[in-house]
């Protein structure tokens, strides 16, 4: 009964010690709404860090690459994104903005289309821009 009631403790001590990703988001967020896109990306890595399967941090951090101009890895979060959570119709969306911005139009329409599957409907008016 003792070992039972330390190991209670010790996981509760242990648990509340461990950082939480929500302020490292929150920062990341903010930092990004005020286009400080490399501090953003400094504070989603730490989330990612913490949290390997936060989409939101993922998300963020292509949102952040792309607008540096990194394209190439706003992808790779982005596929990211949906290799954990298949049916994310922004990572859709938004890999295939960043598809077609390198030039690669077909795959870029094709994420377009599931995007809209998945209920992003703003999808529909970047396809009659970009894949007619």
């Amino acid at each position: 009964m003792k070992n039972i009631i330390l190991c209670l403790l010790v996981l509760i001590v242990c648990n509340s010690c461990s950082p939480t990703v929500e302020p490292f988001l929150n920062e990341g967020m903010e930092k990004y709404e005020l286009k400080n896109y490399r501090e953003a990306i400094v504070d989603f890595n730490k989330v990612i860090e913490l949290d390997p399967k936060n989409t939101k941090a993922y998300l963020y951090r292509g949102f952040s690459k792309a607008s540096l101009k990194d394209i190439r890895g706003a992808i790779i979060d982005f596929n990211r994104v949906i290799e954990i959570d298949p049916k994310n119709a922004e990572a859709y969306l938004w890999r295939g903005a960043a598809k077609i911005d390198i030039g690669n139009k077909n795959e870029g329409c094709l994420d377009f289309s599931k995007a809209g599957e998945l209920g992003e409907d703003t999808a529909y008016g970047y396809i009659a821009k970009a894949c007619n």
